[in-house]
């Protein structure tokens, strides 16, 4: 388990509406990403791989205000919470033609 330096930011700090602007920008724009592997897992057009992601959504809003650097962490994580989605998948397939038999 990685170690993190937690920080409680309280509602009279003066950062206190840029990282909830922040955090939201963010939320918005992973959801977008996992709502776009979705439709292309379940309608057969594939997944999308993270610079795949980051050239289809330059033109988002929510990935223009946030800094350069941090979109494509948020493309990451979706890719590899995609990835460990896609391998239980398989595993529980597995499973289930092992029981069967």
């Amino acid at each position: 388990m990685r170690q993190v330096e937690k920080h409680v930011i309280k509602e009279g700090h003066e950062w206190f509406d840029y990282c909830t602007d922040i955090t939201t920008i963010f939320r918005q724009l992973y959801n977008t990403a996992q709502f776009t592997q979705r439709q292309g897992f379940f309608y057969g057009w594939g997944t999308q791989t993270q610079a795949s992601l980051d050239a289809l959504f330059k033109q988002n809003e929510n990935y223009k205000a946030m800094k350069r650097e941090s979109s494509p962490t948020c493309f990451k994580a979706e890719c590899r919470r995609l990835d460990c989605l896609l391998q239980s998948i398989i595993s529980l397939r597995n499973v289930h033609e092992f029981i069967h038999r």
